[in-house]
């Protein structure tokens, strides 16, 4: 089960499918600088990792599509980091 992120300027629009279970799609507001691009995440690593994260924002780092993501809590004192690979779909 993947979930493809396309990432533009102010937004981020989140597109998961899967025929035993369905489809979602989700616009969340973001900053973000650069080229507006899309990947794709397995959505049970993405889980794990927010379910991890205390607070209301959340920052992910992009280098380009098909390199790793970091993640992390945006407030004032990072606690943890995490690193997730991009998947094909």
């Amino acid at each position: 089960m993947g979930v493809k992120f396309n990432i533009e300027q102010k937004r981020m629009l989140l597109s998961f499918n899967n025929p035993g279970i369905g489809e979602a799609n989700e616009e969340i507001e973001a900053k973000f600088e650069g080229d507006e691009f899309t990947i794709s995440f397995n959505a049970r690593y993405l889980n794990d990792i927010l379910e991890c994260i205390e607070d209301e924002q959340t920052a992910l780092a992009f280098n380009e599509p098909q390199s790793p993501c970091v993640i992390s809590e945006s407030g004032d004192e990072v606690k943890r980091l995490y690193v997730v690979m991009p998947m094909m779909l």
